[in-house]
């Protein structure tokens, strides 16, 4: 058998600011009065990844796999909107806010892999997972608050008719989770 273990680590800065001059005209076209307007968003993004396998090759036919998966990931998002009034510039209170994303997921998955004759061959994997994914702002709290487990069972099936046609059958449960940018809050004029 084999066993291999894996670390992984990103840190990423995501920085938005963004500068407006909004000019103000009434229904006539005439020209009433203008606005700067600044905004930044400052997002750092932190994921850790621990993973641990074991693959063994049992004999010719059969093969075993086991596996054990971490994720940690969050960032604190942190957007600040200020208008010009005279010399300074003031924060809108409206369009201000600061939050953050705390995700952990624990995987653990197997399979077996089959040959049960040179031309039709197998596998079945079954993968846990459980989630726990938690979005908070200064204003609102608790946005999001969630905490779930999953199965995902797969089965493949291939028969080889001749070398140039063959059959595949699979089946497979899957999640899409949303992405780090769709969880930030932001700011768009």
């Amino acid at each position: 058998g084999f066993i291999s273990a894996d670390y992984d680590y990103l840190h990423y800065d995501n920085e938005n600011p963004t500068n407006y001059l909004n000019e103000y005209y009434d229904a006539n076209g005439n020209f009433l009065y203008d606005e700067v307007v600044k905004s930044n968003k400052t997002t750092p993004i932190d994921i850790h990844v621990f993973a641990v396998d074991y693959n063994n090759q049992i004999n010719k036919d059969l093969k075993l796999e086991f596996g054990a998966k971490a994720a940690f990931s969050g960032f604190k998002n942190d957007v600040v909107v200020e208008t010009l009034e005279g010399d300074d510039f003031v924060e809108d209170p409206t369009l201000t806010n600061k939050s953050v994303r705390d995700e952990q997921i624990l995987a653990v998955y197997s399979s077996a892999d089959y040959s049960f004759s040179d031309k039709v061959g197998g596998k079945l994997g079954l993968r846990y997972e459980h989630t726990v994914s938690v979005l908070e702002t200064d204003k609102e709290g608790v946005v999001v608050d969630r905490s779930f487990g999953e199965l995902f069972p797969s089965v493949f099936l291939t028969q080889t008719v001749n070398d140039s046609l063959s059959f595949n059958y699979s089946y497979s449960r899957r999640i899409t989770r949303p992405t780090f940018s769709q969880m930030a809050p932001f700011v768009i004029f």
